[in-house]
């Protein structure tokens, strides 16, 4: 194996030893060593000499299996502006979270779903700005199609629902994950439609007078 090969094949072996475990024991409980020691690196600076230190490495973590979704959904923002349905809040909504459940397909992206859940509820992380860092253009563009659908919502309400609802999405592709492995789970199309369903109703109650 040449040089720049086994270089790539220790960081690849590290990604995925750091997802596995930040989504088995949550982000606080591993440590570097741990991470070394699931991806056979032999040498104890790898970690730094590929990441530079945990916290690049879990934003890297979280980055990497991201902007494959990202791409979907962009994908399917396009379908719904060539059939007119680009400002259609269930439609906006479904399209937003079904790259999640459909990543949920393979063990690795179920592993993804629930790391992205220790992400989100870390206090030491804001998820939704990360995203934003990696280069979200999706998730600017649906922050753009959900508000123009509820402008009748004051912008500090809609504001925290928008907030709130990215993370309650992820607690939905979680426990969807959660059911594919006990044998429970909906048809894939049930699950996005219920997921949306819910999220819609969130976002566009009226709020408490």
């Amino acid at each position: 194996m040449m040089q720049s090969d086994k270089k790539q094949s220790t960081r690849t072996a590290m990604l995925a030893a750091a997802e596995r475990l930040f989504a088995e024991r949550g982000l606080r409980n591993v440590t570097s060593k741990d991470i070394l020691r699931a991806a056979g690196a032999r040498n104890e600076s790898a970690l730094q000499y590929h990441f530079g230190d945990m916290l690049a490495l879990m934003k890297e973590v979280f980055g990497a299996r991201f902007r494959a979704i990202e791409s979907a959904r962009l994908d399917r923002f396009a379908a719904l502006d060539e059939t007119g349905q680009g400002t259609n809040l269930e439609a906006v909504v479904r399209a937003s979270v079904a790259p999640f459940f459909e990543a949920c397909a393979d063990e690795n992206g179920r592993l993804y779903a629930r790391f992205c859940v220790q992400f989100s509820t870390d206090p030491g992380f804001n998820i939704a700005e990360l995203a934003n860092d990696i280069g979200a253009k999706s998730l600017l563009s649906m922050r753009q199609r959900i508000v123009g659908s509820l402008q009748h919502l004051p912008a500090d309400i809609l504001a925290t629902r928008l907030r709130l609802g990215f993370a309650v999405s992820l607690i939905q592709v979680a426990d969807y994950a959660r059911r594919i492995e006990s044998g429970t789970a909906p048809p894939l199309d049930d699950a996005v439609n219920e997921a949306a369903a819910s999220l819609c109703g969130f976002l566009k109650a009226s709020p408490f007078q």
